[in-house]
This record gives structure tokens, sequence and C-alpha cells, in this order.
């Protein structure tokens, strides 16, 4: 097939909005302008029956307009050699050329796009018969704008305990429908932080998000703008603007070894233009430590500057290292029964399909029992399995994820028979290979879901063209994908499993023994001695795993006594230092609840149940402790990844039973409500007992924090809970919590966001923390705002050192800095002051500003000379981080020299917070360096040295090493 012919075809095909099977089908059909296959061959070419290349056929001339009585290959034919023919003569002016140019690259882009947009549970169903439209199958998903609450850094006070009642670290928004969602954020660019220019969409697996961003590819197509689809899976380490022009515009080129220079001049143009938008799709399946930092560094640079970005990253990934700047949507899980009802309907109707099949299935999820898989399909990649496999006859729903998933592996091996007969014994033989290779691709630091041929080989040996061998078969069959060559080596296959939910099942399947996930010392902790004669392993608290391990646990093939024993070990783990990570475990062990019925289920759930609540009885006071609180905010949390129906049973059971004889009964009381709503937001019962508590909210300080978050959480349309909150707010207008819950009130009800509302009294507001939460807001909505902008050089005319030092957290976001007016006052405390070491709060503001106007890039030599001083000699070890930062990034030391440096403050420095920013900073520049880890393991044996800070900064610089 000549190249001139393909392309033709492929544009043709993006012209005529053919789907991307019917696409290749064309091809097969018409392999030159004089000659077509017959239905047989194209099929054989396929690897599809001839039943199939009719329909899809069929659907190709119903799309060239072709119909009525006569040979429709020949009219087809006729068709295409006309258009061919007229595509093919010379232009008459250059300036033509040039435009066909720019539109052939869009062609191009939307060609590319094309290939991208199949469903992933199509791809194995369409073999077997089972074909559907991915616009017959969507479902709109909600998103979720996910904000990040300012960092604390302590609780100063009894009426900032509840934040620990408050919404998690992530909170919702808005919630969008997808028309909404591309008319407010794609067309209007509507959001917070970036105006629709950098936009994150998150969630798990299977979940949509590269459906979504497909659906927005679509859309930017249909509105005259160029989306470029990459797969990330592909880049490797190669930078991303090389990366697109070179390997992504030879490929759009259809060229063999590099696309024509006038190419990427069209290219280089739509960028500058800002006509591109890249879909950066599967940042969690990239080859490279550090992705999403990696991601962030790439697009901070001037050629990315017009471009629009949508990325999809797994939630985990995403929540472990976030890039500033974008606005974060997460797919929301389908609502049950509405949506979930919905897809089955759509799946059983379509056209082979027998409708009662899916009536019963409806019917089957409604029993009791069932509710844990009807929460587990609310996922779509699982629902289209489990619809798949109840369409084969299965006829029983599974209650746990990993059953669901054996469900369709072995429905699959059936449906396959006829295809590819296999034997029980060799489908298990294949299985064990199939498992160790995903067990260990996921355990690697690199290349995880992206697997090059010669790693394949190790556990599934042979080639995948010599027939009967493992490689060979699990190609055949489908469960491993050709999908491009190598990063670094561009002559050799890379293969993927056909869905990373795929690869994770089979790599559970694989492991026997909770020993693989840890091995540990529960009597003398200590990650790096041998304990038994094998290193420690602790994989429970790696990433990769997180969510594999409660997949472990739902295998029925694996003994009770087995589950039963990890659970123990995870509920009693002892880390030795503060139970940081004891409390990890525990919270690991709860999520495991939900996949297998332990012994001990109740004696977790009541276990965090109570960790939640911190007021003391003994002394009457509600606990201030920092890491207390924060670990009974997880704790909450964690409630609600437990087994549901035994969570919502045991607090309605416990609610049924505390008395309210006393204070501290009436907290319990609304604590354990509070939980129950978080786990079922819809229980009435929850709800009444939170407006009970309204009336006495109102003249009790404690109380009134407390109800805050409830009542935010009840309805935002509720007058109940509206009245209660405005009047809790007002009674407490300098509470941080009441403060946070009258924002997200006023964000949702006041077109301003209540902008007016907040600043109309600034001038009268104490200067504490409340304040500076407010400023953070108001300067988010209304950058320029004068009030904010004249308080903020109000306070910098303090000498006072709290004021002082909440305004350096406050600068610590750049955006503060870009005000001329805030840097004027800056620049002129420097000029008018001269520092001294140790100096009064007056020197302190002198270091703030100072280190202020060099992250900014504002250097003199007195400014120079003070930061190199701060950095050498100051007392306070985070002030000469800072200063030390703010040099690196003013450029006045090299990248050796800042390196050098903070591995000394690592080695050397007390405070641990100091040591902690040090780390991550080294961390983030020596990912692979082990002069990170060892400074640590120093720090570790030496008994002078902090055990629990020296373990956490060893997890978070080289966690894959443990």
């Amino acid at each position: 097939m000549s190249s001139d012919w393909q392309t033709f075809l492929k544009n043709i095909a993006v012209a005529k909005c053919l789907a991307p099977e019917q696409t290749e089908t064309l091809l097969q059909k018409f392999p030159s302008p004089h000659e077509t296959n017959t239905q047989t061959k194209v099929g054989m070419e396929l690897g599809i029956e001839g039943s199939s290349v009719q329909a899809r056929l069929a659907e190709i001339y119903t799309k060239f307009g072709i119909s009525g009585k006569g040979t429709k290959t020949q009219k087809l034919q006729t068709i295409l050699q006309t258009e061919f023919h007229q595509s093919s003569q010379p232009q008459v002016a250059e300036a033509t050329t040039a435009a066909i140019s720019l539109e052939q690259m869009k062609r191009s882009c939307y060609d590319l796009l094309e290939r991208q947009k199949r469903l992933s549970t199509n791809a194995l169903m369409a073999k077997d018969g089972i074909e559907f439209k991915p616009d017959d199958l969507f479902v709109p998903l909600g998103l979720v704008e996910r904000r990040k609450r300012p960092r604390r850094r302590d609780i100063e006070s009894s009426d900032q305990g509840s934040q620990l009642y408050g919404a998690t670290e992530e909170e919702v928004t808005q919630t969008f429908q997808h028309q909404d969602f591309f008319e407010q954020v794609i067309r209007e660019g509507n959001t917070p932080k970036s105006h629709g220019q950098r936009l994150a969409i998150t969630g798990e697996p299977g979940a949509g998000k590269t459906t979504l961003l497909q659906r927005i590819g679509d859309w930017l197509r249909a509105h005259d703008q160029v989306p470029i689809w990459i797969s990330l899976a592909n880049v490797g380490a190669k930078p991303l603007r090389e990366y697109l022009l070179e390997d992504w515009l030879r490929d759009a080129a259809g060229a063999t070894d590099a696309a024509a220079p006038d190419w990427k001049a069209t290219l280089e143009q739509l960028l500058k233009a800002g006509q591109v938008c890249l879909l950066l799709d599967g940042v969690d399946e990239m080859t490279i430590p550090q992705a999403l930092r990696w991601i962030g560094e790439q697009l901070g640079e001037g050629w990315a500057a017009s471009v629009r970005v949508v990325l999809t990253c797994r939630l985990n990934v995403w929540e472990s290292a976030a890039l500033p700047g974008f606005d974060v949507y997460r797919s929301l899980a389908f609502d049950y029964p509405d949506q979930v009802e919905q897809f089955i309907d759509q799946f059983f109707q379509r056209e082979g399909a027998c409708p009662a099949l899916g009536q019963a299935l409806k019917e089957e999820l409604e029993q009791p029992g069932k509710e844990r898989i009807c929460d587990s399909v609310k996922n779509p990649l699982r629902l289209s399995l489990l619809c798949y496999t109840w369409e084969l006859g299965v006829g029983e729903l599974p209650d746990t994820k990993a059953e669901l998933y054996r469900q369709f592996v072995e429905a699959f091996y059936t449906l396959k028979q006829r295809e590819f007969p296999i034997l029980p014994n060799e489908q298990e033989t294949l299985n064990q290979a199939l498992g160790e290779l995903a067990r260990e691709a996921i355990d690697q630091n690199d290349s995880r879901f992206r697997l090059r041929e010669s790693f394949i080989q190790r556990f599934l040996p042979g080639h995948p063209q010599q027939e009967g061998s493992l490689f060979w078969q699990a190609a055949r069959i489908g469960w491993l994908n050709h999908i491009g060559i190598t990063a670094d080596k561009p002559y050799e296959k890379a293969y993927s499993f056909w869905h990373p939910t795929f690869q994770e099942y089979f790599a559970v399947y694989s492991i026997q023994n909770w020993g693989y996930f840890l091995h540990h010392n529960n009597q003398v902790p200590n990650p790096l001695r041998h304990h038994a004669g094998k290193p420690c392993v602790y994989r429970i608290f790696q990433i990769q795993w997180a969510e594999l391990i409660p997949l472990w646990f739902g295998r029925k093939d694996v003994s009770s006594s087995e589950r039963e024993s990890f659970i123990s070990v995870l509920i009693e783990f002892n880390d030795g230092c503060r139970d940081i990570f004891s409390r990890k475990a525990y919270f690991l062990a709860a999520a495991c609840t939900s996949e297998f019925a332990s012994s001990r289920t109740q004696e977790i759930i009541l276990e965090l149940a109570d960790h939640g609540l911190h007021w003391r009885k003994d002394q009457d006071f509600w606990n201030e402790n920092l890491i207390s609180c924060y670990q009974g905010l997880h704790s909450a949390k964690a409630l609600t990844s437990a087994r549901r129906e035994d969570v919502i049973k045991l607090l309605e059971s416990k609610l049924a039973n505390t008395k309210t004889a006393s204070k501290y009964e009436d907290y319990i009381r609304l604590h354990e409500a509070n939980l129950l709503q978080d786990v079922s937001p819809e229980n009435k019962r929850a709800q009444e007992i939170i407006l009970e508590f309204a009336e006495k909210a109102e003249n009790d300080a404690a109380l009134g924090l407390i109800m805050i978050s409830n009542l935010v959480k009840i309805s935002p349309e509720s007058a109940e809970a509206k009245d209660a909150l405005l009047k809790i707010a007002k009674y407490n207008e300098n509470s941080f919590a009441a403060t946070m819950a009258l924002i997200h009130f006023l964000e949702s009800h006041y077109e301003d966001g209540g902008v007016g509302f907040l600043t109309q009294d600034l001038e009268k507001r104490q200067p504490n923390f409340v304040l500076f939460q407010i400023i953070r807001y108001v300067h988010k909505k209304d950058p320029g705002n004068q009030k904010i902008i004249r308080k903020i050089i109000e306070l910098l005319d303090s000498c006072e050192e709290h004021i002082i030092e909440e305004i350096f957290y406050l600068f610590e976001s750049k955006s503060f800095l870009e005000n001329p007016e805030i840097l004027n006052v800056l620049k002129k405390i420097v000029e008018d002051d001269e520092y001294e070491l140790d100096g009064d709060g007056k020197g302190f503001r002198y270091e703030i500003a100072v280190i202020s106007l060099g992250k900014v890039g504002i250097v003199d030599d007195k400014i120079e000379s003070s930061l190199k001083l701060i950095s050498r000699e100051h007392w306070d070890e985070r002030q000469r981080c800072q200063a030390l930062f703010a040099l690196f990034e003013m450029r006045s030391i090299t990248q050796d020299e800042f390196s050098e440096t903070l591995f000394n403050f690592l080695y050397s420095f007390q405070d641990a917070s100091a040591r902690w920013e040090v780390a991550e900073k080294l961390a983030e520049l020596h990912p692979n360096d082990w002069r990170v880890p060892e400074q640590v393991i120093d720090w570790m044996l030496n008994p002078v040295r902090s055990w629990d800070t020296a373990f956490l900064t060893l997890v978070r610089c080289s966690s894959s090493n443990l």
C-alpha cells in the first residue's frame, strides 16, 4: 500500500467520522486505488470473523451515503479514486500549500486521536461478537473540583481542635455533569487557578479518565482547536518538547524517519498561536521516577506557555505529589442504582443482546448481601466486566473485587475455547507466569505498565511469534498487547497488559504468602537490620501496593487463617517511632476488611471510631496535640474504607446506647453521628442528631466548633443547616474552623465568593491565624483586592514576631510577591534596615524581606550578602534552609554547591522540620543518589538522633529500597 494512498484513506476516514475499527477495515479493503480485498482476507488480516467485517463495511457505506442496489464496493471504490485523483493535483499558489499544510496537521491530530478512541473493555469483547460504540456505553460521569486546605504548622488552641472533624485535605467544592463541565471549564475556562489552561483529571483505575480525555479531544476538534494526544507511557525520559517535535510529529506525518521541516514549522506555529491542547494520558504509567515533578518542569518551559494541558493520573499518584497551578477534578463513581442501572440497560439493549438478561442482573444486584459488589461496580470498567461475564452465563455475582476479576478471567478462557483452545492446566501455568511478570513489573521503579520484550521473556519464555510458547499464548489470547517500541531502545518492542487493573489482578494472584508485603521485627523494629536471616520488607507502605493489598484479601483461594494472620500483624504493627507507621498499618487493615470478613473487623471499627474522638474526659478539655488530631482525622477517613455495612451497623448500635447525661457524652454522641454521616451521607438518623445539637452550639463554643463541619455536610440547601451555621460562625468569628466553614458557605451562595462580606470589616480584625486564612482566600478569588494589599502592608509595618512569621508563611505563595506595592515595601525594609544576626522582631522582618525578594529574583549585593550570612550562621535552621533555597532560586550558587550544602545540613541539623525540608529537596534533586539514605542510616544508628524522623526520611527518599 503506497504511503500517499494510505494517508489519503486515513484523512477521508477522519472527514467521514469513521470509528478506529472502521478505518482499519477501510485500509484493508482497499489496499490501492485499483485493488480490493475479499471480506475473508480482510477478516484474516484483522483477526476477526467475516460477519464482523460485513457489519463494519455496512456502516462505512452508510457514512459515505451509498445505498440502493448494485455493488456497493465498486461505488465506494469509484468515490475514493475520484477524490484521491483530485487531492493529488498540484496546487497553484505557494500560500495555498501552507494553508493545506495547516489543515493537514489538524487532520493528522484528529487521526491520531481517533486511534485512541476505543474503550478498553471493547478491545477483547469486539472479537467475540460483543461490539458496541463508546457513545452507547458512556454514562455521564460527575467531576468534582478538589482543593488542598492551607498547610498548618500546629494547633494553637482548643478552638481549632475541630479541624479533625472538618473535611479531609480534599473537599468537594462543586460537582459537574459533563455538559456543564465542557461549557464552564473547557469553553469558558472558569476555573479558580489556571482559567482552564492546566487541568488534571484524577480517579481510580477504570474510572473513565481516558474516556473523558477522549471526549475532551472530541469537543476541541468540534470547536476547531487542535488536540494532541500523547500516551505518556510512550515518552520515556525524553523531554516532552523533543518527543512532540520528533516522535509524535513523525507519526502524525506518516514518516518512517523524520517529519519534513514544514511539518515542524506548522506545529510550532500552532503551539505559539495557543491553538494546541496537549492531552497527556496516564502520568501513573510513565517509566521515570517522580513523573509528576518531571511533567511540571517540562510544562514550565517557555514553549508550553500558550499551550493548554489536560492530563490524567491515578488518584493515589496525584495525591503523593500534586502539581501546583493545576485545577484538579476527580472522576466520580456511578450513582447506584440510577447510573449503574442505566449503564446495564444500555449494555443489554444493544443490537443482538437480550434485555431480559439486563433486568435479571439488576434484580440480582438488589438482593441482600450484594451491597459490596454494588459498591464495587460503580467503577465503569468493573461494571463493564460484570455485564460481560453475566452475559456469558456465569449467573452469580461475586462478593469481592478479586472474585469479580477471577470470574472474568475464567469466563474469558471459556469463551476462547473454540478460537484458541487452552487446557485448564495450561491456563494455570499461563496465569502463574503472568502473575510473576505482573508482580515484578509493579515492584520495579520504572516501566511498571509498559513492559519491554526482553523483560517479559524472563517470565514467559519464547517469542510472541513462537507458536506454543507462553509469550505466544499470552499475546494470542490478548492478555499482552504490542503497543510500540521502548523509549531507550527503538528496536525493542514494548507490550502492556490489556488493562492495568488486570496486571494488578494477576500480580495479586501470584502472591500466596503475606510475607511478600511485610517482613518486620515487631520486638526490635529497625528496617535496616535483617530479621530471621532476611532483609526487612515494607511494601505495605509503598504507594504502588496500596490498592493491591486489599485486592489480595478478596481472594477466596487464600486460606482464611492466612488472611486473619495478616490482619493481626497489621493491627499489632510496632514501628518504634510514636506510632506514625503503626497507624498507617492499622488504616490498611481497615481498608482490607472491605474485601475480607475478618473476625477482628468489629474491633478495628470501634478502635477507629474511638480514636477519632479527642475530648479528654479525665481533664475535661479538647486534646490539642497535632499528631493526635491529625491521626484522628485519618482514623475517621480510614473508617470509610472499611466494610460499609459493618460500620453502619456498629455506629447505629453505639448511637442507640450512648447516654447524654453529660457534656462529654454529648460530644461522643455527636462524634458518632458525624462518623455515621461520613460513611452513609443519606443516613437520616445521623442528620437528625446533628441538627438536635444546633441550638446548644450557639452558646457552647467547643460544641459549636464540632458542629461546623457537620452542618455544611448535611446539605448546602438545608435552611436549618444554613441558619445554624451563620449563628455559630458569628458567635465564633475568631475561630479557624468557624471561619473556614463560613468561607465554604459564602463561596457556594455568593456570586463574588463572599469576598465583599469577608473584607467589609477587615481593618477591625485581630492579626491572628483566622485573619491570614481570610487573606489567602480573598487573594485567591481576587488577587488585586486593594483591601487585602493594604492589610498586608499594614501588617508588614509590625515587628511582632508572630505576625511576621505568619507573613512568612503567606509569602510561600509567590503570587503575593507579584504585587508591586508589596515588593516596594519589602525593598524599602531592606534599604532602611541594617541586618544583625540574632536580632529582634525587626531583624526577623528584614530576614523575611530578603528571603522573599530572593525567591522572585530581585537581587543586589546587600540582599545576596544577607542571604549568604543567614544560610551560614543563623541560629534558626529553617531560616538557613529558606535563605539557601532563595540563593539557589536567584542562581547565586550552582546546583553542585546547593546540593553539597544541603547534604551538610542533613547531617548536622537538629531541628526535625528543617531536616525534613532538606531531605525532601535532596530527594527531588537526587532521587537515585544513595548519599541521602546513607546519611539517614548514620543518623538512625546514632543514639543522639531522632529514630522516627530518620525512618520517615528514609521512606520518603528511598521507599523502593526498603
